[in-house]
Parts: C-alpha cells; sequence; structure tokens
C-alpha cells in the first residue's frame, strides 16, 4: 500500500510538472506575439511623430527662407541681420534635411517606405537639395550680386516653396497625420487586445494546468480511497480466512488430540482402540490436504509449481474419479452422472495428479452444495483448440451474481455464511482455477442461480493427441 501510494504521489508530480510546462510554454507564446504587436505598434508610431516633426518643421523652414529671400529686394532693411537671420533658417533646414534622409535609409515602419515612395515619385529630394542650393547662393551674394541674379535665386525659392516642395511636402503631412490617428486607434485596439490575451493566458492556465491537475488529484484520490478500501478488504477477508481455517484446523486437531487420549488408557478394547486409529488417520489426512492445498496456491502464486505430464487412458481415468467421488453423492442422496458429448481422444497428455485434484474439487464442491438432484459431469472435446473440457453442473443452492466475482479469490468465499453453514476454506476454487490455467485452460462460472444450481465448466490442453483414436463413450 505504501509504495503504490508513492508511485501515485510521484506520477501526480511528473503531470503536474508536465502541465505546468505546457501552460508556461503557451502563456509565453502568447506573451511574446502580444509584446512584439505592441512594441510594432509604439514604434511605427513613434516613427509617425518623428516624420511628422521633421516634415512640418521643413515645411515651415522652406516657408520662412522663402519669405526671407523676398526681403532681399528691400534695400532699406539691414542686409547683415537679413543674411544672419537668412542662414540660421538655412542651417535649420539642412539639419532637418538630414535628419529624414536617415530616418528614410532606416525603414523602420510601413508609413516610412510608403513616404520614401512618394518623395522618389515627386523628386522632392533633388527638389530640397537645389532649393538649399539656391538659398545658399542668395546667402552669399545678398546685396551685392547683379539684380538679376537676386531675382532668379528669390523667384526660384518662392515657386518651389508655394508650389512644387511645398505641396509635396504639405501632402506627406496631411497623409502623416492619417496614419497617426490610425495608428493611435491601433494602440486603442492592441489594449483591448492584451486585455483579451491576459484573460486568454488565466483560461489557458486553468484548462492545461491547474484543471489537469485538480483532475489527477481528484482521481488519485479516488485511486487511493479504493487502495486502502482494497486493502482494508483484504485485510478483513485473511481475518475471516485465519478464523474460517483456525476452526478447519481445530476440529480435526480436537479429535486428533481427543482420540489419542482414549488410546493412552488401559482398559479400552481392540475395538474401540482400531476405531480410535481410524478416525486419527482420517483426521490427520484432512489436515495434510488442507495444508497441501495452502501450499500449492503459495506455489502457484510464485510461479514455482512444477507439473509432471505423463499419458491418462481418459476413460479409465474418468471411472477411477467416478468411483473416488460416488460414494460422497450416495452418502447425500444425490444422482452422480459422468457422460460424454460427442467424440473425445482415448488418450490424453497432461498430469493425473493435478488433474485429478482440479475434478475432485469442483465436483466435491458441486455435491457438497447440493442437498437433492443431481450432479453431472460432461466431457467434451475441440479438436481446433486442443482443448479438454469437464462441464460440471449441479441442482445446489446456486451463488448470487454479485457474489460470484468473489469465489476466485483467495482467502474468500462468495457468502461467510457459506463456511458456517457448509463448512471449508474457500481455497479449493482459486486452486482448481490456478492449476487448470498452469495446465493451458481455465475454471470459470457458466451460469449460476439461486436456489437453482450451478454449472462450471473446466478446460486445459489435451497434449499431444495427434494419432490418437478418439471414442464416442467411455
Amino acid at each position: 500500500m505504501p509504495h503504490k501510494a508513492g508511485r501515485i504521489i510521484l506520477k501526480t508530480k511528473r503531470q503536474f510538472l508536465l502541465y505546468t510546462m505546457l501552460g508556461l510554454c503557451c502563456m509565453g507564446v502568447f506573451s511574446y506575439f502580444a509584446i512584439s504587436l505592441h512594441i510594432e505598434s509604439v514604434q511605427n508610431q513613434s516613427a509617425l511623430q518623428n516624420m511628422n516633426s521633421l516634415i512640418t518643421k521643413q515645411l515651415a523652414l522652406i516657408s520662412r527662407i522663402s519669405l526671407l529671400g523676398e526681403e532681399f529686394d528691400n534695400y532699406g532693411q539691414s542686409m547683415e541681420s537679413l543674411k544672419l537671420s537668412f542662414r540660421d533658417n538655412l542651417q535649420d533646414l539642412r539639419i532637418e534635411n538630414d535628419k529624414l534622409k536617415k530616418m528614410l535609409l532606416e525603414k523602420n515602419s510601413v508609413v516610412v517606405e510608403d513616404i520614401e515612395s512618394i518623395l522618389e515619385d515627386h523628386g522632392t529630394d533633388t527638389k530640397i537639395d537645389r532649393f538649399i542650393s539656391h538659398a545658399e547662393n542668395l546667402a552669399l551674394k545678398g546685396g551685392f550680386g547683379s539684380r538679376r541674379e537676386l531675382r532668379e535665386h528669390i523667384s526660384y525659392l518662392s515657386d518651389k516653396s508655394s508650389n512644387d516642395i511645398g505641396d509635396v511636402l504639405f501632402f506627406i503631412e496631411q497623409r502623416l497625420k492619417i496614419e497617426q490617428e490610425k495608428s493611435l486607434s491601433n494602440l486603442s485596439k492592441m489594449g483591448y487586445v492584451l486585455i483579451a490575451i491576459s484573460i486568454l493566458q488565466v483560461i489557458l492556465v486553468w484548462i492545461l494546468v491547474f484543471r489537469p491537475l485538480f483532475g489527477t488529484i481528484s482521481g488519485q484520490n479516488e485511486r487511493i480511497l479504493e487502495t486502502a478500501l482494497k486493502a482494508e478488504s483484504a485485510s478483513r477477508s485473511k481475518t475471516d480466512f485465519l478464523s474460517n481455517i483456525s476452526h478447519e484446523i481445530r476440529t480435526p486437531m480436537t479429535s486428533i488430540l481427543g482420540y489419542a487420549d482414549l488410546l493412552k488408557r488401559d482398559s479400552i478394547s481392540s475395538e474401540e482402540k482400531v476405531d480410535a486409529i481410524r478416525v486419527i488417520n482420517q483426521n490427520a489426512t484432512h489436515l495434510l490436504s488442507l495444508i497441501d492445498e495452502i501450499l500449492d496456491i503459495s506455489k502457484i502464486e510464485s510461479g514455482k509449481f512444477n507439473f509432471e505430464k505423463e499419458e491418462i487412458d481418459l476413460s479409465k481415468f474418468l471411472n477411477e474419479m467416478y468411483s473416488l467421488i460416488h460414494v460422497k453423492a450416495k452418502d447425500k442422496g444425490i444422482d452422480l452422472i459422468f457422460k460424454n458429448k460427442g467424440e473425445i481422444p482415448e488418450k490424453i497428455d497432461s498430469d493425473p495428479k493435478r488433474l485429478k485434484q482440479i475434478l475432485f474439487n469442483i465436483l466435491g464442491n458441486a455435491i457438497k452444495f447440493t442437498k437433492q438432484g443431481y450432479v453431472e459431469l460432461v466431457i467434451s472435446y475441440d479438436l481446433g483448440q486442443n482443448q479438454l473440457f469437464f462441464k460440471v453442473r449441479d441442482t445446489g443452492v446456486g451463488i448470487h451474481a454479485k457474489k460470484i466475482k468473489n469465489l476466485f479469490k483467495p482467502f474468500e468465499q462468495a457468502d461467510t455464511s457459506v463456511a458456517r453453514e457448509f463448512g471449508g476454506t474457500g481455497l479449493g476454487l482459486v486452486l482448481s482455477r490456478g492449476l487448470a490455467r498452469e495446465m493451458g485452460g481455465n475454471v470459470r462460472i457458466i451460469d449460476s442461480k439461486v436456489g437453482i444450481g450451478t454449472t462450471m465448466l473446466v478446460s486445459i490442453d489435451a497434449g499431444e493427441v495427434k494419432g490418437q483414436k478418439l471414442v464416442s463413450n467411455f
């Protein structure tokens, strides 16, 4: 019992570890995908914000540079102050343009790739570079260049700012605003997704870890309780068996001791001495057979039982069995019938002592539990299976269906009241089934009804019967 309980606990620990690892793996996978989606959304949103900031700044700087360029026509304004402001804005435009180019090279989101595609389609990079070049020329020459050159640079800056470059950057700016709104919406949805995944993880942990573990623990607990009940039942059965077998041993021992004391007396007659010796011999033989049954069952359970096969003349063997068992039936006033069904081998190859032991137990039980009517033995042979069958039918007390399963358990009888009414240890059927199975067959109950009778079937392997004569009766 402790060893089995230890195995159950070890099995439960292994199942707990297995289900826990499975649950953790599932949680890890879901968490990985959830975090990956969240990081991707955050990165996308960050890229959109940076891109939008760069585009907005460039658009503002290009407009400011264009407006400042137009001031170069105004000779009344201080040229040094104008050049300084112009150059500062131009420097900022270069920095922002470099940042934009660097971001486009990284391509850290799908939106950035789309923006790069738009800029390439419109040649915006080249146009901004030219815009910066014209602005540098204008800042360099200022009020010292020719009037025509100044007008050309100013006109180029104004034209590109308001039309070409400005329109594209404004379009991109609007596009980025739309994408930002979508990204924020996706981030909001992602929050709900993360909550759903968390709930799903809890459900998965319950399904994969705690529910199986709960079922396993409940199942193991039931099995432990069942094992404990079986152990208790087995202990109770052994106690009943010891009580019963003690009674079985005490009765003949009492007779042996009583008649042994009688033999000590000098006054008893010779006839009384002979009768006392006969009683002592009968009871000693009964005790010896009881001990032999216990030892035989022990040998069968340990797998150390040895059989001695020899050729058996079946007709002669069955007639000897009839002679031995007929006396018991006659004493109870019931009929004993031996017959065959179909042809049977004239000779078989088996252990005659053990076969006789099996049939003597089965027929003896049938006679013991039959108060009136008959006990019938029908012998048949199956050539295909090479099995010899002995069907024993009686008109005895019968056995309740719920109690049949206890018949072939060591130390148990179908009913404890049986031992009190009919005597016996309950070992005969257990031993008979064990012997029959070792001889290539079995002992089983075909049918039993309370108050009507019982039919049992004994089967054994017939051994080497090829070429043997089959007889129609014995």
